[in-house]
């Protein structure tokens, strides 16, 4: 490979459980799986995802505006997004630095775990604030699409401005049924939601345990994003999970 990093095992990386996800995708479609699986493999050849390495990303990582941290009730890995942390400019870059978490989340699943759970922090939101792009955005939810299938479990919003949430509400109707029902604002210091789902609103709580859960989005973990103590530890969970000549998922 061009960029010196780990070579790709593609019949590694093609499990019963990679294969089971994208024919859950495809909703029992065996040859249309197949299709997507060999778009993946070959995305997988020419992106090189796995190839992506802490140190290129370091950057990026330096306000944390991305990053994993715990678990939810189901076992998914966390992955929290703080948009209005956005301090790089470059969109091909932060692409990369979006399938470099996306990566990392994988290989954080616990055995039988196959989804996440997404935690944005909408509450700065504004049309006038250095966020990532538009175009990255729907890049991205492409690059979901086509090569994450059936990988999210819940995307909470937190703290949605009121604006947000009426603009939601106008494209949720153009918006994939599945996807949708998987979409949720959180009301982080009211009463929306609470005890019981209303209406787009659920109660982060009963999702994630209060002590797993960081306390900008509502628990009692009062964590905060350090790259120095975080970026070693994600740099020894790269390098035990691939070598020089080969590599696989690092998935269970």
């Amino acid at each position: 490979p061009l960029d010196d990093g780990p070579l790709f095992d593609a019949s590694a990386w093609l499990t019963t459980t990679r294969i089971l996800i994208y024919v859950r995708a495809c909703k029992g479609d065996a040859q249309q799986a197949a299709v997507r699986l060999r778009d993946t493999l070959e995305w997988h050849c020419t992106y090189r995802p796995h190839a992506i390495t802490p140190a290129s990303m370091r950057e990026e990582g330096a306000t944390g505006k991305m990053f994993i941290n715990g678990y939810d009730q189901s076992g998914r890995p966390l992955l929290y997004m703080f948009p209005h942390l956005e301090n790089t400019s470059d969109a091909a870059v932060h692409l990369r630095y979006i399938v470099f978490t996306m990566e990392q989340a994988i290989r954080s699943m616990p055995v039988g775990v196959t989804k996440l759970t997404i935690v944005i922090d909408a509450s700065l939101f504004s049309p006038l604030a250095r966020t990532v792009p538009l175009s990255t955005a729907r890049e991205f939810l492409s690059v979901l699409e086509k090569h994450y299938p059936d990988r999210l479990g819940t995307a909470l919003v937190l703290s949605p401005p009121a604006y947000f949430v009426m603009f939601y509400r106008i494209v949720a109707p153009f918006i994939d049924p599945v996807t949708k029902s998987k979409i949720a604002f959180v009301d982080v210091k009211g009463v929306k939601g609470r005890g019981r789902k209303e209406g787009d609103w659920v109660d982060v709580r009963e999702l994630v345990r209060p002590d797993m859960l960081q306390s900008e989005a509502g628990g009692d973990w009062m964590y905060k994003y350090c790259q120095d103590a975080y970026w070693p530890v994600l740099e020894r969970m790269y390098n035990a999970a691939f070598s020089r000549t080969s590599v696989t998922s690092g998935e269970h």
